[in-house]
Formats: structure tokens, sequence, C-alpha cells
């Protein structure tokens, strides 16, 4: 079980100086579930702790991701390896928007045996 003093000291291995660069002026986007540690301490926490924005999805959905990331303004997104995938596929046959301001997508997670 995690402590709270876990999840702080987590939150500032992400956002401290050698950590990654998120700021106050980002805009996460998470479908993750938030009760489990990548959505809570990757997503949900570290944007929160700055004064960013979060916008969540209820379940993940390419064409409204694809929406969501230009009227939001998304920067930042964590991601799994499937929707990764999926996100990659839309992309290769021109189906990802170009007029977004994403910097920022880290994927976590493993994918399940063949």
């Amino acid at each position: 079980m995690l402590s709270h003093h876990n999840l702080i000291a987590n939150v500032f291995q992400l956002t401290g100086p050698n950590g990654t660069a998120i700021t106050g002026n980002d805009t996460l986007l998470c479908f993750l579930p938030l009760y489990h540690i990548y959505g809570l301490n990757v997503g949900l926490n570290p944007i929160l702790t700055l004064g960013g924005t979060l916008v969540l999805m209820p379940r993940f959905n390419v064409q409204q991701l694809f929406g969501l990331l230009t009227s939001e303004g998304v920067t930042m997104m964590p991601v799994v390896p499937p929707a990764l995938n999926a996100l990659t596929q839309a992309a290769e046959a021109g189906q990802f928007p170009n007029n977004h301001r994403l910097h920022w997508v880290k994927s976590g997670g493993r994918t399940a045996a063949p």
C-alpha cells in the first residue's frame, strides 16, 4: 500500500527540476482510470499540483480524442501501449489533426502476451 508521503514524493519526482517539463499552463488529457497509480500519479496529481488543466475522457476513443486535442488545446497525454498503437495507426492513415498543441506523450503499462 502506498502512503500519502509516497504519492507526494512521486509527484515531486515527476515535476521536480530534473523531471518532466510540465507547468501550470499545460492541459493534460486523461482517459486512464484514476484509481490506478498511472492515471493518478502521472495524470491527475501532477497537473493539479501545478495548477494546470485536466481534461477527462470516460474511455478511450480515437476520434473523440482527436477532437479534444484541438478543442481543448491539449499539450500532454499519458497513454497505455494499446492506445498508443491505435493513435499511431490513425496517424499513419492521415487522421491525426495537424493543428494540435501536443508536445508530451508518455506511454506506460504493459501489453498482453500474444
